[in-house]
């Protein structure tokens, strides 16, 4: 461990001479790709390889003679651990007292001093507000190339994957229905072109899909649709086979190189008019679109991508299914191995869960890294269990289980703690409750149209705010269809949001509790806004997954009758959608499990 911190040290400091040697004096390395991905190729993972941290969310900053990594609460106790001895200062988001980059630069960078970054890697609007907090201490912010060029002598490759087509029965939607929408909104805002950054909303508008990013069935390209200029999709050679070419062909559907696009714009007519989302785009193509010809605002793909067709739901529900009976096969077999004394870690868990899912037959892989925490390690929000250093799961304790899959019928995504070793303490026992009753206060809530998550978010919170507790992450985030686990633009937070929740929208219910050092709790469950049926203008939620709850955890005297009823219902619905198709031990644990609560 020692001498893996050691090479992270070293890093810095040869990234500290290169910036030396170019006249740069800080350095800013974000999580990202050239599409403001959230989740991105490993040639990207600058940062990670760099800091050692590797979580998803993260900004390393270097200065000649500093470094400090800024990150959100999910990740506190993970990248305190890992940059510990690197000699990088970990930076928590939201804690008082805790300086903005443009802060900390200010005291670090001379008046005059250049603060650079990879073009390539960094939002226009982003850049935008950095730049007018920098200028009052004197300091210039300024695009630049590539800094590990040389120094990252491993680097991975770009991905070369292939892409496959999306069955349109599936999706809804066709391509040229999506494609019709986009150029009647182009007419509608007066522009002329519309350039499609993000790499999931490219694979919804041409029902796509690909294997460039691990966890996201997304491939690496642009797509331009224009009034007279045609739809042309950007993407690297061989990674569509003829077939697929000529059926893109047939529908009018141009294939240009992937490098190629800037040069296309920039060749474009002065009065061109691009549509372009800011927050998914890079500076680098930023400079050479221009200001005087960009419409800078949310493309309609992003809220058209998150309002779930009735095609997109229905196969979600079947695929909710299959996911909570290879749950249910998981649990089973984990209580009987926990109970035989076999010895099992976190890191065999997450296995042996995606073998589970890989048991159905459209399984494609996980929708994100297992997380299996035990005891302490559950109070680590993203903790992924590696096979050197993952905890033996024994004794007496709380195990976090937060996990999903891709499959080519939905994405999910639930997390469920149970107790190992019996024994429940009755301080575990009330934090589970409190946790629930803001899981179930969230599923039953009823809304006016126009509500935003952000309104939302107190009510699942509200439960452990009443102790005086609260958790460091937020409720919910937006879950893509066969796309992306988080998706936008909506979420539900106690961070401002103006996006209102709409009908087809899905999100996670996942509010948790964690004590350093300890334990996690945590009850996820996928949700689906769709309209009241009593209620005319008010919305409410459907809960899309099914697994049993942890009884055992639950304080039955903390819940009202109402909650319990909500509990039973939940369980009997669990007991009918999964029942069939199980048999063995594995119904046994279902209806054990998932049975009334008295």
């Amino acid at each position: 461990m020692e001498s893996q911190k050691t090479v992270h040290r070293a890093r810095v400091e040869a990234l500290q001479k290169r910036m030396a040697e170019t006249g740069i004096h800080g350095w800013i390395i974000p999580s990202s790709d050239p599409h403001q991905s959230e989740y991105y190729a490993d040639y990207w993972k600058a940062r990670g390889w760099v800091s050692g941290f590797t979580g998803s969310a993260g900004t390393l900053v270097v200065t000649r003679d500093q470094a400090a990594l800024w990150t959100d609460g999910r990740y506190f106790l993970e990248a305190g651990e890992v940059l510990e001895g690197t000699g990088i200062q970990l930076m928590k988001e939201g804690v008082a007292d805790t300086p903005g980059i443009a802060a900390w630069l200010s005291g670090l960078v001379p008046r005059g001093g250049v603060v650079s970054y990879d073009a390539r890697m960094v939002a226009p609007h982003y850049h935008l507000s950095l730049e007018q907090e920098l200028a009052a201490p004197g300091i210039s912010l300024v695009p630049g190339k590539d800094l590990l060029e040389g120094i990252w002598q491993d680097r991975p490759s770009l991905p070369e994957e292939a892409v496959r087509n999306f069955p349109r029965e599936r999706a809804g939607l066709s391509r040229e229905q999506k494609l019709a929408r986009l150029r009647q909104a182009l007419g509608e805002r007066g522009c002329s072109i519309m350039v499609i950054s993000a790499l999931d909303e490219v694979a919804w508008v041409l029902n796509l899909r690909g294997r460039d990013v691990a966890y996201n069935p997304v491939f690496y390209s642009y797509l331009t649709v224009g009034l007279q200029e045609g739809t042309i999709l950007w993407i690297g050679p061989g990674k569509l086979d003829s077939g697929l070419e000529a059926e893109l062909a047939g529908q009018g559907i141009t294939l240009k190189p992937y490098d190629d696009l800037a040069d296309w714009i920039a060749r474009q007519p002065e009065d061109a008019r691009f549509w372009v989302n800011p927050r998914q785009v890079s500076m680098a193509l930023s400079q050479v679109l221009g200001a005087d010809r960009v419409y800078w605002e949310q493309l309609p793909t992003t809220l058209d991508k998150a309002r779930k067709t009735p095609a997109e739901l229905a196969s979600l529900d079947d695929c909710m299914v299959s996911d909570g009976r290879a749950l249910v096969r998981f649990f089973s077999w984990l209580e009987q191995t926990l109970d035989s004394g076999q010895e099992l870690t976190e890191y065999d868990a997450a296995r042996r869960l995606s073998e589970f899912r890989g048991q159905v037959p459209d399984y494609q892989g996980d929708s994100f890294q297992t997380i299996v925490g035990y005891g302490p390690n559950g109070a680590v929000i993203h903790y992924g269990p590696e096979k050197e250093g993952a905890r033996v799961i024994r004794g007496q304790g709380l195990l976090l289980v937060d996990s999903g899959g891709q499959y080519s019928r939905g994405t999910t995504d639930i997390t469920r703690t149970i107790p190992v070793g019996g024994s429940v303490d009755r301080e575990q026992r009330r934090m589970y409750t409190l946790v629930l009753q803001g899981h179930i206060a969230l599923a039953r809530a009823v809304f006016p149209r126009g509500t935003t998550g952000t309104q939302l978010d107190i009510l699942a919170r509200q439960p452990l705010w009443n102790q005086g507790l609260n958790y460091g992450h937020g409720t919910g985030h937006g879950v893509g269809f066969c796309l992306n686990v988080h998706e936008g633009p909506g979420r539900i937070s106690p961070l401002a949001n103006s996006v209102a929740l709409e009908p087809g929208m899905v999100f996670s219910n996942e509010p948790g509790y964690y004590r350093e050092g300890e334990f996690g709790i945590r009850i996820e469950n996928l949700i689906v806004v769709e309209d009241h049926p009593d209620f005319p203008g008010y919305l409410r939620f459907r809960t899309l997954s099914f697994c049993p709850l942890e009884l055992d955890l639950v304080d039955r005297t903390l819940l009202s009758d109402s909650q319990r009823d909500w509990i039973n219902a939940y369980h009997r619905r669990t007991r009918e959608l999964l029942s069939p198709g199980l048999e063995g031990a594995s119904l046994e644990w279902l209806l054990s499990k998932a049975r009334d609560l008295d």
